[in-house]
């Protein structure tokens, strides 16, 4: 990163966010402090982690160095989770070097260096992640919008050596080493000799012959199986003439073009599987995990709901609705959350769908609310 020009991320104006460091330094100074202990105790990438706060006649510009930048906003589904799952693990690290006491400045400063007010103020330099405003809440006084990443394993000391075990050992060892090295010699004749032996006439040769005979059979045993594996080929090259060869069955039309056509939402009476990949964050721990199964049951007139299943066996259920757009895009709309008894939740969404055969739809899920609000992400809808 050393050389590259250096890019102005963003502008906040004095008293417009609540900061949550320690008054006792501005927030230049604060950076120059922070990123000298980060990057000498972890490494230069932690460091470039905080935006260079550098004064206005107003406020304060965030910078970075690199040559291109992108808002968290403007990121792909998959590059936001790769960003996230980085920020998660950087800032991770961070906490337990204030844990670890080799960082005063750190500790000082934590948790809230890792504030940021808003995730317009989370980019990706370079691909790398970059947190301009950090050490500031929102505008509304909220605090706490990256606590979640953190995996939450704290500081542990090295383990220390026994060292007077090992000596111990290994003294007791080269006791022993010694002893037998003395006495080996003195009562040696008190041990057995190794046994004799010697092959009687004409073993040998009949030992030669066994093996040539042995090598032989599997040679032959080879040669019947690759003429057993051509006569099947040549039977499956020559078809018996006049046998009947069955007819495959016509697909089944779950969705039938012409019922979609008309925006017939009978054809969806039933239930469906969705497989969309979908991987989700709980605000609230923190926790990473992935979805099982995901079911959509609907009636004659598009009602219905949606049961989703995590890894970790947790399910959520919420009602949706069903409806047809003008260019014939089915749309399937969460009517309310998908909630579950744990309390856990998943934001609103809905799934724009495409017939490509009368068995099955692409759909593109679109978050509608939440931290992802805008995220796309596709599957397939089948019966």
């Amino acid at each position: 990163m050393s050389g590259s020009p250096m890019l102005d991320l963003v502008e906040t104006r004095d008293g417009s966010l609540p900061l949550r460091l320690p008054a006792a330094r501005d927030l230049v100074t604060w950076h120059a402090a922070l990123i000298a202990e980060i990057a000498a105790l972890l490494s230069p990438e932690h460091a470039a982690l905080l935006a260079e706060p550098v004064r206005t006649e107003t406020g304060l510009t965030w910078r970075a160095s690199g040559e291109d930048q992108r808002a968290f906003a403007d990121l792909a589904a998959a590059d936001r989770r790769a960003l996230t799952t980085t920020i998660g693990a950087m800032l991770s690290d961070i906490r337990r070097l204030g844990e670890s006491g080799r960082a005063p400045n750190v500790a000082a400063a934590w948790p809230a260096l890792r504030e940021v007010p808003d995730w317009k103020y989370v980019f990706a330099v370079d691909g790398r992640p970059v947190l301009a405003a950090w050490g500031h809440g929102g505008a509304d006084g909220s605090a706490g919008l990256l606590a979640w990443l953190d995996d939450g394993v704290p500081w542990r000391p090295p383990a220390r050596l026994p060292w007077p075990v090992y000596a111990a050992t290994l003294a007791a060892v080269a006791l022993l080493a010694l002893a037998v090295g003395l006495l080996l010699p003195a009562f040696g004749w008190l041990l057995p000799g190794p046994p004799a032996c010697v092959a009687a006439p004409g073993q040998l040769d009949l030992l030669a012959a066994r093996n040539h005979a042995s090598d032989r059979g599997n040679e032959l045993k080879q040669l019947l199986a690759m003429l057993d594996d051509e006569i099947g080929r040549r039977q499956l090259q020559c078809p018996i003439r006049g046998a009947a060869q069955p007819a495959a069955p016509p697909p089944r039309a779950d969705l039938p073009k012409e019922s979609w056509d008309r925006h017939d939402l009978g054809m969806l009476e039933g239930c469906w599987r969705n497989t969309t990949q979908l991987t989700t964050h709980d605000v609230n721990t923190g926790a990473v995990r992935d979805v099982r199964q995901w079911q959509l049951c609907f009636d004659r007139s598009g009602n219905g709901h949606q049961t989703l299943v995590w890894t970790d066996g947790v399910t959520c259920q919420g009602p949706m609705r069903a409806t047809f757009s003008d260019d014939s895009h089915l749309i399937l709309t969460d009517s309310a959350r998908c909630t579950a008894a744990s309390r856990r939740f998943l934001y609103g969404g809905r799934f724009e769908c495409e017939r490509i055969s009368g068995s099955e739809a692409t759909c593109i899920r679109i978050e509608t609310e939440g931290p992802g609000i805008g995220t796309r992400q596709s599957g397939r809808f089948m019966r």
